[in-house]
């Protein structure tokens, strides 16, 4: 049945007059559908479900300030759970409440394709949306930071491996093999070679002790941080900072503790949008904390 057509057939069903902007952009191409402010309501939700299937390549669906109550986004989650493509939903500026978030929760966990879900302005609990904004977090692609980390610290374990004297310290000359690893990570193989001069002055930065080894910490940040200069003094500091904003001292700093940090690096109020975004990024073990290493990457990143 072509769409139109069973569009308004389902409006005849549901005793409601069938929606003009919908009728002009029903299509089986349709990618993005902006139905914001059209007042749908719960008797117009359902009509607009049973065409769904048959836009398989709609990836956009923004339903905002259509007064939905909870029976019409338990449809809306019925029809999308199964969609082979959609991965922006904005239902924003609905009366939706717990039992609305908790269908959202299902709809997550049955469409792995969701990447972005909007439920500002709704009634559902912050709690909830908390719950809802970490299950979407989680299928966010790994960031360049996150990678890098992660490699980065492979590496040095490797080598406190091989050079056999600790896990804690390593030659400083292998520094140069952090920054260039940092490079390839990045997919920046062609900026690798340099010459005799620059890896002794990248050597220099790295203030190494008596016996010319260097601690993961200063592995870490000169090989991702231009220009910085480091040394145990600022080892210290970073973990004195770190164990002063971990306020419940369990290692980790998360969401509720990382908004006054950036608050008073910035010397400023900061927003929970800037503390989501800076522990997605930082976040390289996606534990939706940031435990010491992350930190001491994000300080000193973040106040370059």
């Amino acid at each position: 049945m072509h769409l139109v057509t069973a569009y308004k057939h389902a409006c005849a069903l549901a005793h409601t007059h069938p929606n003009s902007y919908l009728l002009r952009t029903l299509s089986p191409a349709l990618q993005e559908l902006d139905l914001s402010l059209n007042l749908l309501g719960p008797k117009g939700t359902g009509p607009l479900c049973a065409v769904v299937a048959g836009m398989p390549s709609l990836h956009t669906l923004c339903l905002r300030d259509n007064m939905l109550d909870n029976t019409a986004l338990d449809l809306i989650v019925a029809a999308l759970v199964a969609h082979p493509s959609l991965t922006k939903l904005d239902i924003s500026g609905n009366p939706v409440t717990y039992a609305g978030g908790m269908s959202v929760l299902k709809l997550l966990s049955a469409n792995q394709h969701l990447r972005t879900v909007n439920l500002e302005a709704t009634r559902i609990p912050a709690s909830l949306l908390t719950t809802i904004h970490k299950q979407l977090e989680r299928r966010l692609p790994e960031s360049t930071v996150q990678v890098r980390l992660r490699g980065l610290k492979e590496l040095f374990l490797d080598i406190a491996r091989r050079e056999g004297r600790g896990l804690e310290r390593i030659d400083v000359s292998n520094i140069i093999r952090g920054f260039q690893e940092n490079l390839r990570l990045q997919g920046r193989e062609e900026e690798m070679d340099k010459s005799d001069e620059f890896w002794l002055q990248l050597i220099a930065r790295c203030n190494a002790d008596a016996e010319q080894r260097i601690c993961w910490e200063t592995f870490l940040l000169i090989s991702i941080c231009e220009d910085v200069r480091y040394s145990q003094a600022d080892v210290v500091r970073l973990k004195c900072e770190f164990a002063f904003w971990d306020k419940d001292k369990n290692g980790q700093i998360d969401r509720t503790e990382l908004l006054p940090l950036m608050s008073a690096l910035k010397g400023g109020p900061a927003t929970q949008l800037e503390a989501d975004l800076l522990m997605s990024t930082y976040d390289a073990d996606a534990s939706n904390t940031i435990n010491g290493d992350e930190f001491c990457l994000m300080l000193y990143e973040w106040l370059q």
